[in-house]
């Protein structure tokens, strides 16, 4: 009994102990069902995932796909994901990929570092080539290890890359050939340059790339330039700009080029093509030929200025007044050589005060100072200009008058240095070059001016010893001429007895030569006063009638030839004018004595007719008349009809000279018709009055 009771107590304790394993046991297997369906619900929702994914997903193991969804069966070219199942996923990748793919996928089921994401080409059903982005990733599929891949089909991508790249191998082609500059810049950025656009901002194009455009723009055209980009973006078309300046990147020199923009779509967004022109030379021409301009100008205005006038002190004075208002300084002198004292005048200036002016003129200038530096060739290198600031002395010497800085300038009489022309400032400030180049052109055009004046001076002299030499000889002349006058006319008129035919026609003869020679005198004179322009005018009423007839009176006696007439035809009685009676005379005078010399024979006529607002005097004659060549010359002096063959005749040929000379006084006007062999016509129209001028 007691051993059966314990054998029962036993049997009761291992029953629960039992029945406590199958509990636990029993909980064991409702944690591993819990588990396994939890991971059976997950892996559900994993496959629902992978199957709706927009990417192509293949699950494999041992390099044969277990699971795809419908878009891996597009991108391999399956009519259905069950028709990838089975089929080895490396026959889908290139050749020339396969070992690398095999690698890498091996790695990663070792646990190794393998590539998350990578390109590699690929192969569809058919054999088309296609290019697929992979990234593979272990997961646990049906219990046990296995890759799932994710493949994206890029070959749109890459052809879009390929097509870029080569479009930009095209740029870099046919734009780096062009000689405008090329930008395309996006998001205000360069993406591409040529050649000739970083040159023009001598940088390198590769260093280009990716910097800010505008960080090429001077910051004078930055805004300008902005604006034109947020235009041409806003409205989509181009704009041009004129006269952008650059900015070069190692140095401080500025392109200046024409900018034109237009608007493109660039690897799906919009950008700008940004050409330029380079305009620097253009430009800088432009700016010369301005300045050139300009400095002609100004060089006509002097010019002008100085040859109004031919009097020395009214040229100088001229000079440094224009001198200082075009060079613009403080103020200009001329200072000119005494050759006879061998020393400096200052002769005129221009911008100072009275006083300042009158201590230039009596500054002491060491006339080597400038005639050692100037050299007497106009060709040589030293003509330019000479300063003071190597020369302490003459520095001085103008810190007198207030003076810092000042050039000299040379002027000329032919090649012998007559002075200096300077400019200056009261303060330290240097000459622009376009400055010097206006005074060195201002200070040759005053040397010809100077030089004109000059000799217009030794001419006026020249002619003053002229004149008083021949009013001199003149009076010395006439003198024994008119005695010798007077005494033939005694003799002819027989008070000292009788004449043989023989003496009278002596007589005659010198009475004749006696007359000539006191015309030759008086018409001498008269040239001579005329050329001074020192003729005075005695205007009065002349009336035509009674000028006629005093005036035949007059020179009845210069005609002595039997088979000539000299016919006077009558005038109105009411015909008169106002002029110089005297030079009227004079000038009919000459005409007649001229148709008296050339006609032997024949009829002299002298009419007077209204004509306009003046009187017209006709003299014809019947002489040999003058050929058409010689009548443009036969006013001008010392010239006369037929040449040198009519010498025989008498004269020298001022007659006709100065009837032009007189009538140009008078206001009037000489003409003349003429045939050869027939005779000649001189037509002399005088006005009314003297304000009535030329006839037109």
């Amino acid at each position: 009994m007691g051993v059966g009771r314990q054998t029962k107590a036993q049997l009761f304790a291992e029953l629960n102990e039992l029945r406590a394993q199958v509990s636990a046991l029993e909980a064991v297997i409702a944690g591993q069902q819990a588990v396994e369906k939890k991971a059976t619900d997950s892996e559900s929702r994993y496959r629902a995932v992978v199957e709706h994914s927009i990417q192509g997903v293949a699950v494999q193991r041992h390099g044969i796909v277990l699971f795809a969804n419908a878009v891996l069966a597009t991108i391999l070219g399956y009519a259905k994901p069950d028709d990838v199942i089975g089929q080895r996923i490396e026959d889908h990748i290139a050749a020339g990929e396969r070992e690398r793919t095999r690698r890498d996928l091996a790695a990663r089921l070792r646990g190794e570092p393998a590539p998350t994401r990578y390109e590699c080409q690929g192969l569809k059903k058919d054999g088309t080539p296609i290019w697929l982005e992979v990234a593979p990733a272990v997961v646990s599929w049906d219990g046990e290890p296995a890759v799932i891949m994710s493949l994206i089909d890029i070959t749109a991508r890459k052809r879009a890359e390929r097509e870029l790249e080569q479009s930009e191998l095209l740029c870099q082609t046919v734009l780096g050939n062009v000689h405008d500059g090329v930008f395309l810049v996006q998001n205000a950025r360069i993406l591409f340059v040529n050649q000739a656009g970083a040159e023009m901002v001598s940088a390198c194009a590769a260093a280009l790339r990716d910097s800010p455009f505008l960080s090429l723009v001077a910051p004078e055209s930055v805004d300008r330039v902005a604006n034109c980009f947020r235009h041409c973006e806003a409205h989509g078309r181009g704009t041009t700009l004129n006269e952008v300046f650059l900015l070069s990147q190692d140095s401080e020199r500025q392109a200046v080029v024409q900018m034109q923009m237009a608007l493109l779509s660039y690897n799906g967004q919009p950008a700008t093509v940004v050409t330029l022109n380079d305009i620097t030379a253009h430009k800088h021409a432009e700016e010369t030929i301005k300045e050139e301009a300009e400095m002609a100008a100004a060089l006509v205005r002097v010019g002008q200025g100085l040859i109004t006038s031919l009097e020395t002190p009214v040229v100088i004075d001229r000079l440094c007044r224009m001198t200082t208002e075009v060079i613009g300084c403080d103020c200009s002198y001329a200072i000119l050589w005494d050759p006879q004292k061998d020393l400096t005048v200052t002769i005129a200036g221009y911008g100072d005060s009275p006083k300042q002016e009158e201590a230039m003129r009596v500054l002491p200038f060491p006339t080597r100072f400038f005639t050692d530096r100037l050299t007497e060739e106009p060709d040589s290198d030293a003509t330019g200009e000479i300063g003071i600031d190597d020369q302490p002395a003459v520095r001085a010497l103008f810190a007198r008058v207030g003076i810092v800085s000042v050039l000299f300038f040379p002027l000329r009489r032919g090649t012998r240095l007559i002075g200096v022309l300077s400019i200056g400032y009261r303060r330290q400030q240097p000459f622009s070059s376009q400055q010097k180049r206006l005074a060195r052109g201002i200070a040759q055009l005053a040397s010809f001016a100077i030089a004109n004046a000059k000799l217009l001076e030794e001419l006026e002299n020249s002619n003053r010893l002229k004149e008083d030499f021949a009013g001199t000889m003149s009076h010395e002349l006439r003198t024994p001429l008119h005695i010798l006058f007077g005494y033939t006319e005694l003799l002819r008129d027989e008070e000292f007895g009788p004449l043989t035919p023989q003496q009278a026609d002596i007589l005659n003869r010198i009475d004749r030569n006696v007359q000539e020679l006191t015309a030759l005198i008086n018409t001498t004179l008269d040239l001579s006063r005329l050329q001074s322009q020192r003729v005075p005018l005695v205007v009065q009423e002349v009336r035509i009638p009674e000028f006629l007839a005093e005036l035949a009176s007059e020179t009845r006696q210069l005609n002595r030839a039997a088979n000539l007439e000299v016919e006077w035809s009558s005038a109105p009685e009411t015909l008169s004018l106002w002029t110089d009676v005297g030079k009227l005379k004079i000038i009919l005078k000459n005409l007649l004595t001229n148709a008296l010399k050339f006609t032997k024979a024949g009829t002299i006529a002298v009419a007077a007719i209204p004509q306009g607002e003046g009187v017209t005097f006709s003299v014809s004659d019947t002489g040999p008349g003058i050929s058409a060549d010689e009548i443009p010359f036969i006013f001008e002096p010392f010239r006369q009809g037929g040449g040198f063959s009519t010498r025989k005749l008498g004269g020298v040929g001022l007659g006709l000279y100065i009837v032009r000379r007189l009538l140009e006084l008078l206001g009037g006007t000489v003409t003349v018709e003429s045939e050869v062999g027939k005779g000649s016509t001189f037509y002399v129209w005088i006005p009314t009055h003297p304000s009535a001028g030329r006839q037109g």
